[in-house]
């Protein structure tokens, strides 16, 4: 089922990706917010207020959403983006918007994972899974998959982590190819311990396809590293060698990276 918008003719959200948001060490999350969040927060949350009363009920979640990502993402103010996922959770829910509230449901998840809790990212990740699945939207299901895998990095699963970037790679469209180097980067890192040469080719694969849409990636690759203190080392072993990586001596090229061409092609080329 192909991603549908919040609403239909008007821009809503624009969800920067997760790679690029620069977000800051655990250790630093509880610092003093960037000037101008309280200011920005209070005036949306009178534009919601007004939407609310002038019935435009859609503008409301739109209203939560941003206020939401922004905060997360840009101010790194996790608590007030988790209150307003949930607003947005419940009107989500009642609009009957399964695609929207996947992708919500993974950012909660998203949000635990980023504080260090594990286990109370799980069921949220789990339940956008679900949702997707059940709207049939391929896009929601890769979001999911893709959280599940950092939530088994951090987990120290790395089988378990490797099967969700896995699952993800097996739904993303031919043309995504941002979507696509994520998964790769994500099956890189969880091949780091066992093989790190192999973990530094696929980084090569999924690089070469971000310069081809012009987005470069950052290290670390997720911001799901940062609170994770089991692999801080592994991540600069790996930073290191992709730093001394020459783009000439990968094996594979954007070319011949993965793409989906049947429910088995990832697994085939992921064994």
């Amino acid at each position: 089922m192909p991603r549908q918008p919040l609403f239909v003719g008007k821009p809503v959200l624009v969800v920067v990706d997760i790679q690029q948001s620069g977000a800051m060490p655990a250790a630093e999350v509880g610092i003093t917010h960037m000037p101008g969040h309280a200011d920005r927060v209070a005036k949306a949350t009178r534009l919601i207020a007004a939407a609310r009363e002038a019935g435009e009920e859609r503008l409301v979640v739109a209203g939560y959403l941003g206020i939401a990502y922004t905060s997360e993402r840009i101010y790194r103010d996790l608590d007030t983006a988790r209150e307003y996922m949930e607003k947005a959770v419940t009107e989500l829910t009642r609009f009957g918007n399964l695609p929207d509230l996947a992708m919500v449901l993974a950012s909660i998840g998203g949000v635990e994972l980023q504080r260090g809790n594990i286990d109370a990212a799980r069921p949220w990740v789990q339940q956008a899974l679900d949702v997707a699945v059940e709207a049939e939207d391929d896009y929601g299901a890769v979001g999911a998959q893709y959280t599940f895998g950092w939530l088994e990095i951090l987990a120290g699963d790395t089988e378990a982590a490797r099967r969700r970037f896995v699952a993800a790679l097996d739904l993303v469209a031919e043309s995504d190819a941002l979507s696509v180097a994520q998964q790769v980067e994500g099956i890189g890192v969880a091949a780091l311990a066992a093989d790190p040469r192999r973990a530094v080719t696929l980084f090569g694969a999924a690089s070469k396809l971000r310069e081809e849409i012009e987005t470069p990636v950052q290290l670390p690759w997720s911001i799901w590293l940062e609170p994770a203190d089991s692999i801080h080392e592994p991540a600069k072993r790996l930073a290191a060698l992709a730093s001394a990586r020459k783009p000439a001596s990968s094996s594979i090229s954007a070319s011949s990276a993965p793409r989906r061409t049947d429910s088995s092609r990832a697994s085939r080329l992921f064994p």
